[in-house]
């Protein structure tokens, strides 16, 4: 796919990138710019990326990347330097043209290339990705990264990796209604189970990661009552689904640091994929991401956890709790 700014450029001879680089001389080029999408839905306002450019000593600099934001989703962090769009090298153009573009010109679909450099070694970050809006609200969706050690597009993007999409929610408590009562998902004694309230028991908090898989697959999330700690070694507190593939068991694992410190990692046990319920009440289902066809769901019998079937898994139901000041 080419890059508009270089057919500009090829419109005019050097009247669009050379008044515009000028205008920035004018202005100064030290500044930092919010940087915005074109609204993916061809009408309306254009979408904030929730990071800003700053031009600095011949390069464009990504900064003030919000945690869990539509860049950080895309795969970019502060201190990333962009040097591509749609595999065009846009190093010439001027900061205001490259922002008028990002804002008016692309497409939905978006590839954007960047350098990426940490004690000494310099890597290619390659992040494609779509803009969409799910329920009103901005979201990036199809998230492919590919590193590289030179400044070459690679033939396919990774497919398999999993990126941690940021901090996880603050607390959060999943239920299920059942006749007369609420019952809630909690660890009593190393075991799962669906529970009357006790918030030392109940309370999960919520990982959200990013990969190329199709979001019809839902979300990729895991669920753990660790807190957000990966300084310290964790309880078995994270519902997983292990064993054989076509007989999986729910079980609890630990939540090690990787899973929120390794740049990318294989999709493990502890991992799920959050859709949506097809009932009439706002509900969902989590389906193993390892042990496909398997969701978790509450034993009618004795309100224990388990794993079943989707035709007879049980609607959960989730709350966010408030963020509490220490």
């Amino acid at each position: 796919m080419g890059c508009a700014a270089g057919q500009h450029s090829q419109d005019d001879g050097h009247s669009d990138v050379d008044m515009q680089q000028q205008d920035d001389k004018n202005h100064g080029k030290t500044g930092k710019e919010k940087i915005f999408l074109a609204n993916p839905r061809g009408f309306g306002d254009a979408v904030y990326f929730d990071a800003k450019l700053m031009y600095s000593e011949g390069s464009y600099i990504l900064t003030d990347v919000t945690t869990g934001g539509l860049a950080y989703q895309a795969g970019l962090r502060d201190g990333d330097q962009l040097i591509g769009i749609y595999a065009k090298n846009i190093e010439k153009y001027s900061l205001r043209y490259i922002l008028q573009y990002l804002r008016e010109e692309v497409e939905k679909i978006l590839l954007l290339e960047f350098k990426r450099s940490h004690g000494g070694c310099t890597k290619y970050i390659w992040s494609r990705f779509e803009l969409t809006f799910q329920e009103g609200v901005p979201a990036i969706i199809d998230v492919q990264i590919v590193e590289t050690d030179n400044d070459v597009i690679p033939d396919s993007m990774l497919k398999d990796a999993i990126y941690w999409g940021g901090a996880p929610i603050p607390g959060c408590e999943i239920y299920v209604e059942s006749k007369d009562q609420t019952l809630y998902l909690g660890i009593d004694k190393g075991k799962l189970q669906f529970m009357t309230y006790d918030k030392n028991k109940c309370t999960f908090y919520g990982y959200r990661y990013i990969s190329s898989i199709p979001p019809s697959q839902g979300n990729i999330v895991a669920y753990s009552q660790e807190n957000f700690d990966p300084s310290k070694p964790s309880d078995k507190n994270t519902p997983a689904a292990t064993g054989k593939k076509d007989k999986p068991q729910l079980d609890l694992l630990d939540f090690p640091s990787s899973m929120v410190t390794q740049t990318k990692f294989p999709s493990n046990d502890r991992l799920w994929f959050q859709t949506l319920s097809t009932g009439s009440a706002p509900a969902f289902n989590l389906e193993s991401a390892t042990h496909k066809g398997w969701y978790l769901s509450r034993d009618p019998k004795d309100n224990s956890a388990y794993l079943t079937k989707k035709s007879t898994a049980t609607d959960l139901q989730i709350k966010a709790l408030p963020y509490t000041l220490k």
